[in-house]
């Protein structure tokens, strides 16, 4: 037996930022079949989560965050293992459906004071 088809992993990391502070985040995690050393990922695994997020004060010192992660419960995980004399398959289903809230305050927050003082503009003139 060999062990030859890569695994893909695929990141969708989305942020919405909207008026007054609010902050909305869709995040999706996948991974596809394939093989890992002497492994064999027989199926796929999703991750779906989302975090609301909303911020007060001056320079939004102080944040009230929730988070839901695996959304649609599919952490599966069906695997093969082969060590020459003998095969084994296993069939995990693991339940990582949560809700997260955390409350986060930053001391002397401070926005940027940089201004942006045409740095390169000779340069650009020159060119």
């Amino acid at each position: 037996m060999t062990f030859t088809k890569p695994i893909f992993f695929f990141d969708l990391n989305n942020t919405f930022r909207f008026k007054h502070s609010w902050q909305l985040e869709a995040n999706a995690n996948i991974q596809t079949k394939g093989d890992v050393l002497n492994y064999r990922i027989l199926s796929p695994s999703y991750n779906l989560g989302f975090v609301v997020q909303k911020c007060w004060l001056k320079n939004d010192a102080l944040c009230l965050r929730a988070s839901i992660s695996d959304v649609f419960q599919r952490s599966v995980q069906d695997m093969a293992h082969d060590c020459g004399f003998f095969y084994t398959v296993q069939k995990t289903r693991s339940r990582n459906h949560r809700l997260d809230i955390s409350i986060r305050y930053t001391f002397n927050a401070q926005k940027s004071k940089y201004k942006g003082t045409g740095a390169g503009q000779a340069e650009r003139q020159r060119m």
